[in-house]
């Protein structure tokens, strides 16, 4: 009886060992299965440049424009463009070290946006090895690489003071943007509300997501009641309570883009 009891414990722990292992074996399993996408499993190719290029929730973005540039020789640019699954392939000349960048064109509410992709985990290499530079399209956020700046743009709001007795200190005034429809990525946007804060090209709310909004301003300073404000567009006549704004392209540079906006008391 003794040999049958301990034949039964040593089976069950053997049994239990192969359960754990069957486990073990099947959760290893499905964690390579839900492995990364298609940007990780492209491998560094000898003379070629390539990558994945794809939105924030990655979908293949066709058609982005991808230049690989030397760092060895000044303004030497090599030019190539995203197929229907967002990939490029671009051959490179022989004896060189090289960095990708991406941009890709968007029309919005009858106007053409140029937009640089975000690289990720953004790396130099050279002709020999070949190099793997990914891209995802982000709407805010600082740039990488070589360029500088947000990714989203700026809302900015110029205080009119429309009589002497009327003193407006910029870092009062309270901007409120919200929505009108998708953003340019076609995503949904949310609403954002911020003090100003002041920069090189003027006092407003920085790296705002691209798209449409319908804006609104309060002045908040300390021991008064926030007092709504009026505004305008930059340089034109009539006050409203509220305006809807596009982006428009910015006077800080190509690739950048602002809302200019007038605000005063009432």
């Amino acid at each position: 009886m003794n040999d049958t009891r301990k034949w039964m414990r040593r089976a069950m722990k053997a049994s239990g060992a192969v359960a754990v292992s069957l486990i073990l074996s099947v959760g290893s399993t499905a964690s390579q299965q839900s492995a990364s996408p298609r940007a990780n499993t492209i491998s560094p190719e000898a003379n070629f440049a390539k990558g994945v290029v794809t939105d924030a929730r990655g979908r293949p973005l066709v058609g982005a424009k991808i230049v690989v540039g030397s760092t060895v020789y000044y303004n030497s640019n090599i030019r190539g463009g995203t197929n229907a699954k967002g990939e490029y392939r671009v051959r490179l000349t022989p004896q060189d070290s090289w960095r990708a960048y991406a941009s890709i064109e968007r029309s919005y509410h009858g106007r053409t946006y140029v937009l640089d992709l975000h690289p990720v985990a953004y790396n130099t290499f050279s002709s020999a090895e070949g190099g793997v530079q990914n891209f995802v399209w982000k709407l805010s956020g600082d740039k990488e690489g070589a360029k500088h700046g947000t990714y989203g743009g700026a809302v900015l709001a110029i205080p009119v003071e429309k009589d002497f007795d009327t003193i407006i200190e910029a870092r009062f005034v309270e901007l409120t943007l919200r929505p009108v429809g998708p953003l340019i990525d076609g995503s949904p946007g949310s609403v954002v509300t911020k003090l100003v804060r002041p920069s090189p090209n003027g006092t407003g709310v920085f790296d705002v997501p691209l798209g449409q909004y319908r804006v609104t301003a309060r002045y908040v300073a300390p021991e008064r009641s926030p007092v709504d404000m009026l505004v305008r567009a930059a340089g034109t006549e009539a006050w409203n309570k509220e305006v809807v704004r596009d982006f428009e392209p910015a006077r800080s540079g190509a690739g950048t883009y602002e809302i200019r906006l007038d605000v005063t008391l009432p």
